[in-house]
């Protein structure tokens, strides 16, 4: 692939970056009240995270080529050419560098890169509000990612970019080696970081749910072997987006409550955090649960839901009508009220049956998975459930 249809794809990205960028400026300066509003919501985490991708990059990028340049300068030579294309850029110099030099002038990018993250973050962190703590932390943590990673990765499948200059151990075997000495130890730290939920903030619904959350988190601490005090914090941390923190603390849970049904149950429900289709690690948890004796009857419900969605996504539908068939009998039997949440429950089952050729007890499920969707209106959910309808009924030969 030549570098110039490289650069030429690019710049038609560049094109979607700028309006992308654009519109997400306004849509944060119409918004800017409900958004710097505390505490941190759902939606204002995910406008933080659009905004730490599309408008903090940018200035990012040219701060980057800029550290090219000031390299260039400082050993002697000129830049002929900057081009600043908002998410790339590139520098071109003029005059005889040493192999020394030519690795100074590529590392300086990265290092301009890098410093106007770690700033980003600095400055943010101590804001008021929390959507900007937010912003800041996940502007740190992109910058660190394309820098260190992805930057590199194309460089290597690219065979051009400053990191084929920065690791030309031919040239600069010192400094090479020394860079990947550093390199290892930042991506080393940053996975942990990463395993530690430090780019991670929860979302709060409302004061009530942080103010809920801070006590937990009290209780947890004050009663390191209390089970059950342990189990509602990792539930709230999962409850309040931060995963990452929920793993940390139901690891060292488990560690001490291996034969915990409760515990395995929640650690089912991390593992298809976040994920399409539930992985195998998932079921193997749940499983494990209802065999070391789970008895509440939502979270025996929970377990085979995630066991039947599982079949289902392997292709087995039989298998999976077995343990939604098993959920949906805990919600019928246990006297518990049909949540209207629960609407998933009985899509999930239509589509089973769907595929067993079972027409009238896939048509009874959807219709119950409508009317749950509509009393919570989400409608979305109600015009994809009534697509599933007709194409059930097409199956039956009834398209009315």
């Amino acid at each position: 692939m030549s570098f110039n249809f490289i650069t030429s794809l690019f710049d038609l990205l560049s094109l979607y970056y700028i309006y992308r960028a654009l519109r997400i400026a306004y849509e944060t300066w119409r918004d800017r009240a409900r958004l710097g509003s505390n505490p941190l919501t759902p939606e204002q985490q995910r406008r933080a995270e659009e905004a730490a991708f599309f408008l903090a990059i940018p200035p990012g990028v040219a701060v980057h080529e800029f550290g090219h340049a000031l390299a260039i300068w400082l050993s002697g030579g000129q830049v002929v050419q900057f081009g600043y294309r908002v998410f790339w850029g590139f520098v071109v110099p003029t005059g005889t560098f040493r192999a020394a030099q030519d690795w100074v002038i590529a590392v300086a990018g990265t290092i301009g890169t890098l410093i106007y993250g770690l700033a980003l973050w600095l400055w943010f962190r101590t804001r008021r509000t929390s959507s900007l703590r937010f912003f800041g932390l996940r502007a740190l943590r992109l910058h660190i990612f394309y820098a260190l990673i992805y930057y590199p990765v194309f460089s290597a499948m690219g065979l051009f970019g400053d990191w084929v200059t920065i690791y030309n151990f031919r040239a600069t075997p010192l400094l090479s080696g020394m860079t990947a000495v550093v390199h290892a130890g930042i991506l080393l730290a940053y996975w942990r970081l990463s395993r530690r939920g430090f780019f991670e903030m929860p979302h709060f619904a409302n004061a009530a749910a942080q103010d809920r959350l801070h006590a937990l988190q009290t209780e947890a601490q004050a009663q390191p072997h209390d089970a059950a005090a342990q189990l509602r914090l990792v539930q709230a941390l999962i409850q309040t987006g931060t995963p990452r923190q929920a793993e940390r603390a139901l690891d060292a849970f488990l560690a001490q409550h291996p034969d915990s049904a409760a515990g395995w149950l929640e650690k089912a429900t991390l593992q298809a955090v976040g994920k399409r289709h539930i992985p195998s690690q998932a079921a193997t948890s749940a499983e494990k649960a209802l065999q070391m004796g789970l008895s509440d009857p939502h979270g025996v419900r929970r377990a085979n839901y995630l066991i039947g969605l599982r079949y289902l996504d392997m292709g087995k539908p039989a298998e999976s009508l077995r343990y939604l068939d098993r959920a949906v009998a805990v919600v019928e039997s246990e006297g518990m009220e049909p949540n209207p949440h629960f609407h998933t429950l009985y899509q999930m089952r239509a589509r089973a049956r769907r595929q067993l050729r079972q027409p009238q007890g896939a048509l009874a499920d959807v219709e119950k998975a409508i009317a749950l969707a509509r009393q919570v209106e989400q409608t979305e959910a109600v015009r994809s459930y009534e697509e599933l309808r007709e194409a059930i009924r097409r199956d039956a030969g009834n398209p009315k």
